[in-house]
């Protein structure tokens, strides 16, 4: 069973962010409680997330020394492999 290590809620309350072990980054619904979004590109476990102040993009950081940006609607993840 993979862990979840990092939630945030969006400033809107519309969704939640959750950061595993699995090296995901999830987006749900809070409404419904149904997944909408799945980030990848990390490579370990993720630590950290958060939603920007417009709610329209997350941020995740993670154990691999990475940090990924990625939208919150279905489109394409892009992950800004930076070094801490």
């Amino acid at each position: 069973m993979d862990v979840v290590n990092s939630v945030a809620f969006s400033r809107n309350g519309m969704w939640i962010v959750s950061g595993s072990d699995d090296c995901s980054v999830q987006v749900w619904d809070v409404s419904t409680g149904a997944e909408i979004n799945v980030l990848e590109g990390h490579t370990k476990s993720v630590f950290s997330v958060a939603f920007s102040s417009d709610n329209m993009w997350i941020v995740s950081g993670s154990s691999d020394k990475t940090v990924g940006v990625g939208c919150i609607n279905r489109c394409r993840a892009e992950c800004a492999k930076r070094p801490h």
